[in-house]
């Protein structure tokens, strides 16, 4: 009878040290994940084809839910050029960005997307620094170097060069790279 409970004992505490280990391993990703957006939080301003990008860490996911992520903001240049005025020479967006391990960026949109919109959606890889943020899209299409915008709105806060908006509800900004505990 001692053997049995034994064995039993056995099988629950590997059964359980297991079961410990697989969440170590995923707080580890989502750890590395956040990471990675953590270069990518902010304003984001260029003169290419996206004029103004912001990555927020707000959730989002797309209309059916097969993308889940955060939402971006965009300024997307529309290629027309006028005399006159009122002139829709740009379009603002919005939209769901995933990261993925290594340097990928996935864009979509919540719904069917402009024309104007759908030109920017699909897969990037970005490097990303401090002031400087470079999206190259997958297909060769696209290709944009961004700078930091001076000061990112956070809560009641506006953060500096350097640092991105880790909880906009209490104003706290984070050194970037340095992961955000809310």
């Amino acid at each position: 009878m001692s053997f049995f409970r034994f064995a039993v004992a056995t099988v629950i505490a590997s059964t359980l040290s297991i079961g410990c280990s697989a969440n170590v391993d995923d707080t580890h990703e989502d750890s590395a994940a956040e990471a990675l957006r953590a270069d990518l939080y902010g304003k984001w301003e260029g003169a290419g084809k996206i004029t103004k990008i912001e990555f927020t860490q707000d959730y989002a996911e797309t209309l059916g839910g097969f993308m889940k992520g955060k939402r971006f903001t965009a300024t997307v240049d529309t290629g027309i050029r006028c005399i006159t005025t009122p002139c829709p020479s740009s379009v603002d967006v919005v939209g769901v960005y995933a990261t993925h391990k290594g340097s990928g960026l996935s864009l979509a949109s919540f719904d069917k997307p402009s024309h104007e919109f759908a030109v920017i959606l699909g897969e990037y890889r970005y490097e990303a620094s401090h002031t400087k943020l470079k999206l190259t899209k997958n297909d060769g299409t696209i290709t944009e170097s961004l700078h930091h915008s001076t000061g990112i709105a956070c809560g009641t806060n506006v953060c500096g060069e350097g640092t991105y908006c880790c909880n906009p509800v209490m104003s706290i900004c984070v050194n970037t790279g340095m992961v955000c505990i809310q």
